[in-house]
């Protein structure tokens, strides 16, 4: 019997989970430090919506969704390595760690989880297509 072909994959479900830590993170964080007086979490606004789009094309288009991701976790990181506070050299803060760990790392993790199920979705799928013809 052929378990391989019904046996379900971890990767998809676990880049789910670690995309919706992530986007959940990243709307708190937006949310908590919009009153900073840098204003520098104001344009992380435009990467909640980007990552939650993400989460729902990657049921359909794996490999989109999770360059989306992957994309919008490195540019949350850049984005508060530009708009640090203190001065411009000192980018090893709380503030860089924290987005790092809780932002940052989940959403990349969830977008290469993705990618790699994407394309074993598709090394699956040109398998059975040379088979079967």
């Amino acid at each position: 019997m052929g378990t391989s072909n019904h046996q379900r994959s971890y990767l998809p479900r676990a880049g789910l989970y670690l995309g919706i830590i992530g986007s959940i993170c990243l709307l708190f964080f937006v949310l908590i430090f919009q009153e900073d007086w840098m204003h520098r979490f104001s344009l992380m606004i435009v990467l909640i919506p980007i990552s939650l789009i993400a989460l729902l094309l990657v049921s359909k288009l794996p490999l989109v969704g999770g360059s989306l991701l992957v994309a919008s976790g490195i540019a949350v990181l850049i984005l508060d390595i530009f708009f640090s506070a203190g001065h411009p050299g000192e980018i090893a803060g709380r503030g860089l760690g924290l987005t790092l760990v809780f932002v940052s790392i989940p959403l990349t993790a969830s977008g290469i989880l993705f990618l790699l199920s994407g394309r074993r979705r598709r090394k699956l799928t040109k398998g059975n297509g040379q088979t079967s013809g």
